[in-house]
């Protein structure tokens, strides 16, 4: 532990992790290239930073908010010579990935042990930035590992699950003990690997999607009836589709992902949603 010279700060949400056996673990999970670019979120004291280091990239960029922690990473990186890796003192909310990958023109793979609190913020951003992405690695609470891969009817489900299995591939590749980070959390953790997809049926309605979700599952517990559709000032006169009359008495954690896409479909039949909006984004 004497390498761990930058106090956590609880602000940040920091658990540094010291173990490198789980730290090659996430490595080889990310399988970096000699063509990669690589994009870590919060490297804190460095622990995936330099295992990285010994595989060869085309260029590594880990934003870090924390300015002791950027002093000390650039100092690792000096020791080794390597130019092509480089720290942003930067808050990960805050950098455009769309920008980036355009400047790069060239798909980015993202890793990093993501802050409990930012949790949801981080993912949305990945999803909405999913163009520019091939592959995530990410360490996360486990609760929220579980709420990813979570089938309907499940109490687990929610938002993430839903928008998640739309528009990636997602694998919950191993759990993290508390014991492996300073200090150590009190929950669990879990390793998960997210690839991005596109779907050409439903890709273009990503925002609208997201949209309808999240009103979806504001009120979990109550009918669609009740919910989504009163809020879309939906009259009972609209709904003579079979396919939407059907899910009127469900409740958003009792549908699939697709039929919330059909949903979606028929508002935007209904003139409720206008036109056709772009699933770029940089924040929810």
């Amino acid at each position: 532990m004497a390498q761990f010279i930058s106090k956590p700060q609880k602000s940040l949400g920091q658990n540094f992790l010291w173990d490198r056996n789980i730290a090659k673990k996430i490595i080889e999970a990310l399988k970096p290239q000699d063509d990669d670019v690589i994009l870590e979120i919060g490297p804190g004291r460095g622990v995936l930073t330099e295992v990285l280091m010994d595989s060869r990239v085309s260029l590594y960029i880990g934003i870090e908010i924390d300015r002791n922690l950027v002093e000390l990473l650039e100092r690792k990186i000096k020791e080794k010579s390597l130019g092509n890796f480089l720290i942003l003192n930067q808050d990960f909310l805050d950098f455009s990935i769309e920008e980036f990958g355009q400047i790069r023109n060239k798909k980015i793979k993202v890793l990093g042990n993501i802050p409990y609190h930012l949790t949801s913020s981080i993912l949305f951003k990945i999803l909405d930035n999913r163009e520019y992405i091939t592959t995530c690695v990410l360490m996360l609470q486990k609760e929220v590992a579980e709420r990813i891969v979570s089938p309907p009817a499940s109490k687990n489900y929610g938002i993430l699950s839903v928008l998640h299995q739309l528009f990636a591939d997602v694998n919950h590749l191993f759990d993290v003990s508390p014991n492996c980070f300073v200090p150590k959390p009190k929950v669990e953790s879990s390793v998960i690997k997210i690839s991005p997809k596109r779907n050409l049926f439903y890709e273009d309605k990503y925002e609208f999607l997201k949209k309808v979700v999240k009103k979806a599952f504001n009120q979990r517990r109550k009918k669609l009836l009740n919910s989504l559709f009163k809020h879309f000032e939906i009259e009972s006169s609209d709904l003579k589709k079979p396919e939407i009359s059907a899910l009127v008495n469900l409740r958003a954690e009792q549908l699939e992902p697709i039929q919330f896409v059909a949903i979606c479909d028929y508002l935007v039949s209904l003139g409720k949603i206008n036109g056709s909006k772009s699933s770029r984004g940089n924040r929810v």
